[in-house]
């Protein structure tokens, strides 16, 4: 493999990187969804991660979204309050973390990003890895894709202590977006996959179109309430940035799609139809869809959030796994309800959490829901008397979500799959009826 030239990047070191570069102090500040409070930049950990950049097999299921990942940060500026990444990733990482001066890595989530070095030695060799990784060996729905970024934001808005901090922060973090991305396109024939929230993504749309079909870029677009939105992501930039960033996106000719996900609670049938329709004339690859799903101290993360700004949300639907299985169903059957209805449920895929598919979870969600119908609970003859019931409505749900489970998503320039979409089990709709 050719080595390319270098792009100077920050290491270890701390070495000062070159001061040329498209982003300007105004820029970073400015575009985010809310300004930052001198206390919260204080509070703020800024630092070098201890490992570089490099492009590492992921174990995505059932999301078809890409096989590998390449993640230029731990943790992430945006500090979604639903976010799974504490789960999956920096809970794992606390001992490391306290090093940083971070005690709670799921409690302080939005209040750490670490960027990792650069080796060009170390990213030529992973890169290499992937590209020589067997077919058999790839995640089958993963369109052998390399995603940027699937435990942080590559675009995000770094933030510093003073002005010339967060100038030089976020020089370092595009560079290493850059330097990545230029690899991956001379040097493999892999595919890219960009998510973000941030319309700063816009500096690189003429990088992104030198892959031509390699190369598909999408937001995560939960809602077009900017209040809402502000509640759930605090930091990330508005709904109404990004719908304007797809829409450059598109003019400029790059392939998009879209991840209605996670949707709130709050999420109405006319929100979700009003997001959809926006989506719809952005003639997207993709459009992604799941709820919040249950992910460590999540709930409490938003609950939390919630007390310190004096807002009354629907955590309710979280209290219990009865609860949230409900508002799971509910909220996915009323997306591709709606997709259906507007035209676009061609390019829908639904993310059922696998969790979606345990028969005892679903029979005492239906149990407990007659109860709190009829008021009392239920008698042991009137239980076995809906058994064989619930065993059709379950085997039909679960076949279901096995449908979304098998589905791959498109990609430009590949033949689609013959996957055929099922049709919302009557369960199902009769569970959207009376939600």
């Amino acid at each position: 493999m050719n080595v390319p030239i270098e792009i100077q990047l920050l290491t270890n070191s701390g070495k000062q990187p070159a001061a040329s570069s498209s982003i300007t102090i105004t820029e970073a500040v400015n575009v985010g969804a809310e300004s930052t409070t001198e206390k919260q930049q204080a509070q703020h950990i800024n630092g070098v991660w201890t490992n570089p950049v490099t492009i590492n097999k992921n174990n995505f299921r059932f999301k078809s979204l890409s096989t590998w990942s390449l993640n230029i940060a731990v943790g992430c500026n945006h500090g979604c309050r639903y976010c799974y990444v504490p789960d999956t990733s920096t809970n794992k990482q606390a001992s490391k973390l306290r090093e940083f001066g971070i005690t709670d890595p799921d409690a302080e989530w939005g209040e750490y990003v670490l960027l990792r070095p650069w080796d060009g030695g170390r990213f030529n060799k992973s890169l290499h890895e992937a590209e020589t990784t067997g077919l058999d060996e790839l995640n089958p729905d993963g369109n052998r894709a390399v995603m940027l970024c699937t435990m942080t934001d590559p675009y995000q808005v770094l933030k510093g202590r003073n002005a010339e901090e967060t100038a030089k922060l976020n020089r370092d973090r595009l560079r290493l977006v850059r330097n990545s991305l230029r690899r991956i396109r001379d040097y493999s024939t892999l595919n890219v996959r960009i998510l973000t929230r941030s319309p700063l993504a816009t500096q690189d749309f003429d990088l992104f179109k030198t892959f031509g079909d390699r190369l598909v870029f999408g937001m995560s677009l939960p809602t077009l309430d900017n209040d809402l939105a502000r509640i759930y992501e605090p930091n990330a930039p508005a709904p109404s940035q990004r719908l304007k960033t797809l829409q450059k996106a598109k003019e400029a000719g790059l392939h998009v799609y879209v991840a209605i996900a996670p949707t709130y609670p709050e999420c109405t049938e006319a929100d979700i139809r009003t997001t959809l329709r926006a989506v719809k004339s952005l003639s997207a690859v993709t459009i992604f869809h799941e709820p919040i799903n249950i992910r460590a101290d999540n709930v409490a993360r938003i609950q939390a959030h919630t007390r310190s700004i004096g807002r009354a949300l629907n955590t309710e639907v979280f209290a219990t796994p009865e609860a949230w299985r409900k508002y799971a169903l509910s909220q996915l059957c009323l997306v591709q309800k709606i997709a259906e209805e507007e035209e676009v449920a061609d390019r829908l895929h639904l993310w059922p959490d696998k969790s979606l598919k345990s028969k005892a979870g679903f029979q005492k969600m239906v149990m407990r829901g007659e109860a709190a119908t009829t008021g009392r609970k239920l008698s042991a003859i009137e239980r076995n008397a809906m058994n064989n019931q619930l065993n059709t409505d379950f085997a039909a749900v679960d076949s279901w979500i096995d449908s979304w489970h098998e589905r791959i998503s498109e990609w430009p320039g590949k033949q689609p799959s013959q996957w055929v979409r099922q049709q919302l089990p009557e369960f199902m709709t009769q569970l959207l009826k009376a939600a």
